[in-house]
């Protein structure tokens, strides 16, 4: 067992990684404790608490205030220092406070919707599953009944129970003892002179095992523990004993537990679940003869998890890997799910399935290991016919190399089926507003004139038309029910109105030299979504270069091939020809991470009027004057680019200066990939 830990360990680079990762969690949610982003922290809102006052009272003075330009609110006391940021923070105390004082009025609430739903026979019949499920529901909150929560700040405890970035930086600890303890030896032959019987070969898994469960719990305890010790400091847990209602965001929870007991259901259960996405990348990990045999894998699996916890079908979320993480989410309603016709609350389902998974990994990965041969099974000569140019064409045999020895030809199909699947579920919703102002835009596209003003006045005038025909119905019919049947045509009528008022605010707003420009497909490629797009696919395409990329100078040190190119002199070609290569490699994996975004958006939305000035889109307004749209996307183009370019000079890089490609990958993965996921999850 020492020695298993000394693989892990011994590697400087690795180790320097993950400390760095521990640093970053600390100082992350360091951040999430004391952010101020809605106008107020945690920190004021449990000094709100604390102070004692009648919080209606001072919401209504502040209101006063607010509306007295002239008033002094120098003799208020104020936390926050300003009237309108003490009023929104009155109010989020306010509606904590009484979501907790009115939670007799919930359970009662809840209750009545489950005798309306089993009476109106919407459940079905007695004895089928839906009907057996809501009795289950009512019985569960009946259980309740009895319960007060307390009125007190609970920010602690849900700011450290809904933090998902520790979960992100554990899979790297995951990873690095998966890659040193089981590839590592796989690269060099050391696994043929271990133990070869079948005993050693179980007792050697079940060390590995077990020093990996070991190792993960030790990144689990430093790493939630140091989040724990923060949440303490900065913003307190309360009293333990009082009902887990109390706290914000789990009001709905159906289990009577005190917040002490649900503390420890939580890590308990976050532990397992990370014992069993351990045992998954072992499992990957054990077959794996080199890095990229299991890191793409994991990719892959990592990808599906997310896929499966986005479904609409309760079994197939439950048991995806990225939901289980979320004890919190469970915590937080009362799920039934359909176990062969019994309902069974999904909060018990979930920790069964970590431990199975757990025994099921380790089982698989175990009978793999052990009736994997001790001596590989010769190669015939035939097989080294089809490397062509082995040993007579540098070029050719460094392509070899790159595409189908390192398997680039395999990831570049791999990550466009990926991007292909990814933008085929993801939903570009076209509403029937949207619909309108794309009919709109065919009018009014392109700089505004007379023709364009005068329809805008024409179609004004009939929208009031219509509105005062429908008002005229309304006040000469006294039936209400009548009225709205005549009217109803009307009414068709009468819906585009929202999208020729958003279009007309629009056109009015142009500046001199700025056109009509359609903006949903803008603003979805360059607002909020476009960029949690763009994050996304930088990391995809970053994680698929360190795959790709990873072995190419680390290779030939791993292999004493390095000593023979400084030997004979030939580094300097060998380093042209890497450099070349890895250009031909990162050009087509640049074009899967981001056409196909573009691509999509043009299709549903459209992109038209490129020659149109940037301001003439809202969400481009704060670029540079003189800018046009078709200038944008090329500098876009140009930045995501550089993007490119700095991953594969930081993957060269480590693979040259770490010498390995398992630190190689695992440090471009920390480097690179983990940030814009993690700017993707803040954003």
């Amino acid at each position: 067992m020492r020695y298993e830990w000394k693989k892990i360990f011994a590697n400087p680079h690795a180790v320097l990684l993950l400390i760095a990762a521990l640093l970053l969690n600390g100082y992350l949610f360091y951040r999430h404790c004391t952010d101020s982003s809605p106008g107020y922290t945690e920190a004021q809102i449990r000094a709100k608490y604390g102070q004692n006052i009648d919080i209606e009272e001072e919401l209504r003075e502040l209101d006063a205030r607010s509306l007295d330009f002239t008033a002094d609110s120098r003799d208020l006391n104020l936390i926050t220092g300003d009237v309108y940021l003490e009023r929104r923070l009155d109010r989020e105390v306010l509606s904590r406070m009484e979501e907790a004082e009115h939670y007799a009025d919930y359970l009662q609430e809840k209750q009545t919707e489950i005798r309306a739903r089993l009476n109106s026979g919407f459940m079905g019949p007695e004895g089928g599953f839906p009907y057996e499920a809501q009795l289950r529901v009512a019985e569960t909150y009946r259980k309740l009944e009895g319960i007060q929560p307390e009125v007190s700040f609970s920010g602690g405890i849900a700011i450290f129970t809904h933090w998902h970035i520790t979960d992100l930086l554990l899979l790297l600890f995951c990873l690095t003892a998966g890659l040193f303890l089981m590839t590592r030896e796989h690269t060099a032959g050391l696994l043929l002179l271990l133990r070869p019987t079948a005993r050693g070969k179980s007792s050697l898994y079940a060390q590995k095992f077990l020093t990996l469960l070991l190792f993960v719990t030790w990144a689990f305890v430093i790493l939630y523990g140091t989040d724990f010790v923060l949440s303490g400091l900065i913003l307190g847990f309360g009293r333990l004993s009082r009902p887990i209602q109390s706290v914000t965001g789990l009001l709905p929870c159906p289990t009577p537990l005190t917040v002490g007991g649900y503390l420890l259901r939580f890590l308990l259960e976050k532990l397992l679940w990370l014992w069993a996405v351990s045992a998954v990348v072992f499992l990957l990990c054990t077959p794996a003869k080199r890095p990229t045999h299991a890191l793409l894998p994991a990719a892959l699996v990592a990808m599906i998890s997310l896929l499966m916890g986005q479904s609409s079908d309760l079994w197939v979320q439950s048991l995806s890997l990225s939901f289980l993480s979320d004890t919190a989410e469970r915590y937080s309603n009362c799920l039934m799910m359909n176990f062969f016709g019994l309902p069974v609350p999904r909060r018990i389902i979930c920790p069964i399935f970590c431990v199975l998974l757990l025994i099921g990994c380790f089982l698989v990965g175990l009978h793999s290991f052990c009736k994997k041969p001790t001596v590989p099974v010769a190669k015939g000569r035939s097989s080294q016919l089809f490397r062509p140019g082995r040993h007579t064409s540098l070029t050719r045999h460094e392509a070899f190399k790159q595409y189908v020895s390192n398997g680039g030809i395999f990831l570049l199909i791999v990550f466009a089926v990926l991007q292909a699947l990814i933008y085929t579920n993801r939903s570009f919703p076209i509403s029937q507003n949207e619909y309108h102002l794309q009919q709109y835009a065919k009018v009014l596209a392109g700089a505004p004139n007379a023709q364009k003003d005068d329809f805008l006045i024409q179609e004004a005038a009939r929208f009031e038309e219509i509105r005062q025909t429908i008002d005229e119905y309304y006040s000469n019919i006294q039936d209400a029910h009548i009225a709205e049947i005549l009217t109803n045509e009307f009414e068709q009528k009468l819906m585009p109105r929202d999208a020729f008022e958003m279009a007309k605010a629009h056109y009015e707003n142009l500046g001199e030299g700025e056109a009509y420009v359609h903006q949903t497909g803008y603003t979805r490629l360059f607002g909020p979504l476009g960029i949690g797009d763009d994050l996304l696919n930088v990391a995809l395409l970053l994680l698929f270069l360190s795959l790709s990329l990873g072995r190419t100078f680390s290779e030939e040190a791993e292999t004493g091939v390095a000593v023979l190119l400084t030997t004979i002199g030939a580094q300097k070609r060998v380093r042209r020809r890497k450099l070349l290569f890895t250009a031909l490699t990162a050009f087509p994996l640049f074009c899967i991470a981001f056409l196909p975004q573009w691509f999509t958006v043009h299709r549903v939305y459209g992109l038209e009027q490129p020659d149109a000035l940037a301001q003439s889109v809202t969400v481009l307004r704060s670029l540079p004057k003189g800018l046009k749209i078709w200038q944008v996307f090329v500098l876009t183009g140009i930045l995501r680019g550089a993007v490119t370019a700095l991953g594969c000079g930081v993957i060269l890089h480590l693979s040259k200066k770490t010498e390995n490609t398992a630190t190689t990958m695992l440090a471009s993965i920390g480097l690179l990939v983990l940030p814009p996921l993690i700017a993707r999850l803040l954003l």
